[in-house]
């Protein structure tokens, strides 16, 4: 079906209209514009990560060496010649060899 003038003139008036609305928008700043929508336009970047904070009190735990009995997995004890503390008291009673000769008792 054809248009009629009416429709055609309607047409044309909210073509025209959009224009001009769109043309004067164009114009706004986004905060205006933002204003205006009610809702935030404008892109912000990202804010970067706080840093991690520095570890205070304990600082990382140090890597003790292992116990000199074969196949024991503890630490080795402060002072027990290369052995953990079950096989420090096993050597202190005479039933293992030091296992580390020079260390001094």
């Amino acid at each position: 079906m054809p248009k009629t003038g009416l429709e055609k003139a309607i047409e044309e008036a909210v073509a025209d209209f959009t224009d001009l609305i769109v043309e004067a928008v164009r114009e706004l700043p986004l905060d205006e514009l933002s204003a205006l929508r009610d809702e935030d336009l404008i892109v912000r970047p990202e804010p970067e990560p706080a840093p991690k904070p520095k570890q205070k009190g304990r600082a990382k735990r140090k890597k003790h060496p292992k116990c000199a009995f074969p196949g024991c997995e503890r630490n080795r004890f402060v002072r027990g010649h290369g052995y953990c503390g079950k096989h420090w008291k096993q050597w202190k009673r005479g039933e293992l060899p030091d296992a580390h000769p020079g260390e001094g008792k």
